[in-house]
């Protein structure tokens, strides 16, 4: 059972810290800090979970409340590696950038062009086009919806983000 334990705990304890003291008892502090699940990964063919710093946790995704990266034909490592591809790295980042927006996503990966595209966790497709002004198209989200809030959207195209497109259901 202890090798169980110690292969669980090699991917998964990002720090552990000992402390010793000896006043007014003897006594061992042990403090961990646990290395959490941020998202998913799907490159290659294979789905990973990763920490916040890239880290891959483990095979699979544990939860399906996290959001997934879609990195398409790039590989991903083994539990224990960090994902070190440059564009996996950028959609990342992407990822960040519309969750730092307040946006909630359930994916995020390219389209056929190369752009950003999203599917909200309301299930909207919503397309982005380029990440060099992300956050200034995700802040038109939630007008957009405002906007439209008798219908339901099925898609909001904000490449051209001074006239969006929002298709219907």
């Amino acid at each position: 059972m202890a090798s169980g334990l110690g292969a669980a705990c090699v991917t998964t304890v990002d720090a552990a810290a000992i402390h010793r003291g000896q006043f007014p008892k003897p006594f061992v502090d042990l403090a961990i800090t646990v290395r959490r699940p941020s998202a998913c990964v799907r490159g290659g063919g294979r789905d990973v979970a990763i920490d916040r710093t890239a880290r891959v946790l483990q095979a699979g995704c544990p939860s399906p409340a996290l959001p997934r990266i879609d990195a398409g034909a790039a590989s991903v490592p083994a539990p224990g590696g960090t994902i070190a591809d440059p564009e996996v790295g950028k959609l990342l980042a992407d990822a960040k950038a519309l969750t730092d927006a307040n946006l909630a996503v359930r994916r995020v990966g390219r389209d056929r062009w190369g752009g950003v595209e999203a599917v909200d966790v309301t299930g909207v497709l919503i397309e982005f086009g380029t990440d060099d002004d992300l956050v200034k198209k995700a802040a038109l989200v939630e007008p957009v919806r405002r906007s439209v809030a008798k219908r339901r959207v099925r898609a909001i195209d904000l490449r051209a983000p001074g006239t969006p497109i929002v298709e219907f259901r």
